[in-house]
């Protein structure tokens, strides 16, 4: 999930007007996307250095290697990525998740992998709600290596319908301004809105640190290979953007290093807040540290590609895990196990009476078939654990911030497992050992600290498009070049809306509309107009008014349903020609008819799901440090300092993966990279030699450890 539209109407990072067309997915793979946070790795060329007979070794395990098992916490895209290359290279993997991965009934077909969420709606032809990441950048190359895997590298994706991209309406303060990039009618942002953009783009590469600018360092990203005198620019530039603008968010930059020197008015500085750079609203990311808009800049965020119709990010994680069960599982080479409905409550260490031998492990409760009170927490222990969750779920299974954990907060427990008795600590149980102190509380601080961006998304999936030969809509729907409107911003609390259909735009057949998008505090905005009051529309002297209907606040409609509706009163009056022809509840009649439910509208709120509260992690201001030792906790394997004794050991066995512990959160580049990182950690750690030269990149340490005091972590050095 990206959080803001992409660039590609407006040129991307350089402003070069160069519109993209489809691309398969091979052609998406081609060259090498560098991130400014871990330049020295071309993530995606190790990743392909893994082959499905033996992964990312050289040399076989062997013996007590290859009986070493793994726990892998959460199937999302990171725990799938990471449960295949520990698989590959031969070993015991157990995978537990706590929702159910799959789920149907007469109207929808459900994909819940973690955040990687696609409800289906059965149609003809199946029409996808995403509930998860829909955009992808063509610069995600590790993404396309994995989707790749899946979907083919034939497969021929089109642009995600983004702002301007497609026919685009932009609405403020309730004047409409069309939009599409190229077109004869439209060709550009009306000139109030060019200008705000232009200032921020010009803003942002005016900056210059350690010897270089912005666009030159970009350049360098974008290199198959990087000298030793390349490396150095990249690391002078981004170390002196870390020392200018960690503790610096992007609404004081904005008026410390535009508003004010531009002399924006309050109008333009309203356009930004409500519109961005013409590409949504930017106000709710105000309190984001401008170092993370830094990251997606240097990511030149340009174009973005959807999957293919009927395709999720969902369903891309349900074929993965599908090939992970034919390969791995009872029918294969019997090392795969997936407990699903299995929540862990509580993850730590396992020590022996004598305290001379110790495991990681977790306490689990199976969910399935009884609630949380009448499950029993399970103890059980393996060689390593890999936490593939959001860090709001490793707080609670960290002992940091839950009701049902156990043991609380450093209680020591004893358990009987295997004809011994073990005592279970909590991972962040306080300790004698001098690691503790330096390291894993440091550790607890930064998973605490870390920010949580809210996200919700309003669909509403209507049978036929609305612009379609038959729609109610079909005659006052505004075209641009003879296209219809497929995507309004505006400065209500719908922010941004998008209309995704399952066919070809000139083809008639469902849309899933996407009728509202909000991340923050838009998001919480957005649950305002639940459960209130019925409200009317404006009407004119020649035709009467509407209201809801009084059923339809009855319990047939969900609140999902209602939501919906509200974003389509907010959106419509502006897609058509003469506002208020059609109103909101008459259309919705005509959808509707006499039913008194209606299975078309889902939506989700992060904020109410499970060890969720929020979508993703968003670093704020003063972050880096914090986001830095959780990407590269991996390094602990290269730390000498925890041979001191048993337990300090067994720290360096338990990783930390998911987008919260990434560069790129909210993406499934982060994810699948956070997923790589604690793979290799695991090889590394029971046989280092053993791994081929590509992944074996990733221990030469962390190419930002000069300027990151929470950790101590390996210093990079360029090996020759």
């Amino acid at each position: 999930m990206s959080w803001f539209p992409s660039l590609g109407a407006l040129g991307g990072s350089s402003g070069a007007r160069i519109q993209a067309g489809p691309q398969t997915i091979g052609q998406l793979k081609s060259g090498t996307s560098r991130l400014v946070d871990a330049y020295p790795y071309d993530y995606a060329n190790i990743l392909r250095a893994s082959s499905p007979e033996s992964g990312w070794l050289a040399q076989p395990l062997t013996g007590a290697e290859k009986d070493a098992r793994v726990i892998v916490i959460g199937a999302g895209m990171s725990g799938l990525l990471t449960a295949r290359e520990l698989l590959r290279a031969g070993l015991n993997v157990v995978l537990y998740e706590r929702n159910q991965l799959e789920d149907a009934d007469a109207d929808w077909h459900r994909y819940s992998y973690g955040r990687a969420r696609s409800f289906v709606r059965k149609l003809q032809p199946d029409t996808v709600c995403e509930l998860g990441a829909m955009r992808f950048p063509a610069k995600a190359k590790v993404t396309w290596e994995m989707f790749g895997d899946v979907l083919g590298e034939d497969t021929l994706l089109d642009l995600f319908p983004n702002p301007g991209i497609v026919p685009t309406i932009l609405c403020k303060d309730g004047v409409t301004y069309p939009w599409m990039a190229g077109s004869n009618q439209a060709p550009d942002l009306p000139a109030q809105f060019m200008t705000v953009s232009l200032d921020v783009r010009n803003a942002i590469n005016a900056i210059e640190g350690g010897g270089s600018t912005i666009l030159e360092i970009l350049a360098l990203l974008e290199r198959p290979q990087l000298s030793s005198e390349e490396e150095k620019h990249i690391q002078d530039f981004w170390i002196s953007m870390i020392q200018r603008f960690d503790k610096l968010s992007l609404g004081d930059w904005i008026q410390e290093y535009v508003s004010d020197p531009k002399g924006w008015t309050p109008e333009q500085m309203s356009i930004f807040v409500n519109l961005g750079f013409g590409t949504g609203g930017m106000g709710s990311m105000f309190p984001m540290g401008f170092l993370e808009m830094l990251r997606i800049w240097l990511w030149d965020y340009l174009d973005e590609y959807a999957l293919p119709p009927g395709v999720g990010v969902g369903t891309v994680a349900h074929a993965l895990l599908s090939k992970l069960k034919t390969e791995f599982g009872a029918n294969g080479k019997n090392t795969f196990t997936l407990h699903e409905r299995h929540e862990v409550q509580e993850l730590g260490l396992f020590l022996t009476p004598d305290e001379l031998s110790a495991k990681p492990g977790v306490l689990v409760r199976d969910l399935n078939g009884q609630g949380i009170e009448g499950a029993t927490l399970v103890p059980v222990h393996a060689d390593y654990v890999v936490v593939a969750v959001p860090h709001t779920s490793m707080l609670t299974m960290m002992s940091l911030a839950s009701e049902l954990s156990y043991p609380r907060n450093g209680t020591r427990v004893e358990i009987s497992f295997d004809g011994k008795r073990y005592g279970f600590y909590s991972y962040f149980e306080k300790s004698w050992s001098e690691n503790y102190d330096s390291r894993i509380a440091p550790l607890k601080n930064a998973i605490a600290r870390l920010n949580m961006m809210n996200a919700g998304k309003s669909f509403y999936v209507t049978p036929q498009a609305p612009w379609a030969v038959g729609s109610v809509l079909a005659d006052s729907w505004q075209h641009i070049d003879n296209r219809p409107v497929r995507c309004v911003l505006s400065e209500g609390w719908t922010r941004a809306s998008y209309y995704i259909p399952a066919l070809a735009e000139n083809q008639n057949g469902p849309v899933a509309a996407l009728l509202s998008y909000t991340w923050g505090l838009d998001s919480n905005k957005a649950r305002s107009v639940l459960d209130v009051a019925p409200s009317r529309e404006n009407g004119t002297a020649d035709i009467p008014m509407f209201t809801e209907k009084p059923a339809w606040f009855g319990p047939g409609y969900s609140r999902e349903w209602w939501r919906s509706y509200r974003a389509s009163a907010a959106v419509l009056p502006y897609i058509q020609i003469t506002p208020h022809q059609v109103r909101t509840t008459e259309y919705f009649n005509s959808i509707l008819g006499n039913a008194q439910s209606d299975p078309n509208a889902v939506g989700i709120d992060w904020q109410d799901q499970p060890g969720a509260t929020g979508a993703f992690k968003l670093d704020a201001a003063g972050d880096f440090a914090t986001s830095n030792a959780l990407c590269n906790l991996h390094l602990f394997t290269q730390d000498p300092g925890f041979n001191i004794s048993a337990r300090d050991r067994t720290y360096q066995k338990i990783f930390l993966s998911s987008d919260s512990a990434s560069n790129y959160p909210g993406w499934c580049e982060g994810a699948f990279m956070s997923g790589m990182n604690a793979a290799i950690g695991v090889l590394a750690n029971i046989n280092q030699n053993k791994l081929k030269p590509e992944p074996a990149q990733l221990l030469q340490g962390n190419p930002l450890a000069t300027v990151n005091r929470l950790i101590p972590l390996k210093p990079y050095v360029r090996q020759p």
